[in-house]
Formats: C-alpha cells, sequence, structure tokens
C-alpha cells in the first residue's frame, strides 16, 4: 500500500532473525510445559487465593475445600512464591 507516495512495509519487514527466533524459544516453553502437565495426576489449581484475607468468603471456602481434596487424592498446585 502506497501512503503520500512511499511504499509502506509491512510489519513482518521489522523482525528479525534475533526476533524469529525468539518465538521459537516462547513455543519450545509452551511445549515444555505441556509436556510437564502430562506427568500430573489429578490435581486443581486456585488462583487469586494470596490475597484472600482471614475471615472472607473465599478463604473460608478454599480452607473447606481443603479436606476434600485431601479426601480425593487430589493434588493442589501451588506457584512458587519468591522471598523479597
Amino acid at each position: 500500500m502506497k501512503k503520500n507516495g512511499v511504499e509502506e512495509q509491512y510489519v513482518i519487514d521489522d523482525f528479525t532473525s534475533k526476533d524469529t527466533w525468539r518465538i521459537f524459544r516462547i513455543m519450545a516453553e509452551f511445549v515444555e510445559g505441556f509436556e510437564m502437565l502430562g506427568k500430573i495426576p489429578p490435581a486443581v489449581a486456585m488462583f487469586g487465593s494470596a490475597r484472600a484475607l482471614p475471615g472472607s468468603i473465599a478463604y473460608d471456602r478454599s480452607l473447606a475445600a481443603d479436606p476434600e481434596l485431601w479426601r480425593l487424592r487430589t493434588g493442589v498446585l501451588q506457584k512458587p512464591v519468591r522471598l523479597r
């Protein structure tokens, strides 16, 4: 497409070979993650529970779910916490 008499380049033209390999590294991380998930037995993940305050409905429900998950022998996936 021409704009002001000058041929515009597509965004893809701005990619370098370094950017192209970056895409493959990202894809490799996805593949690695899915392969690891395939080895995990049945489990659940709770998101946002770190911000639930004691006494809140979300906090109480997560505590109530724990014995039931234990009874069902279901694992709980947890994101590692970074210490500052």
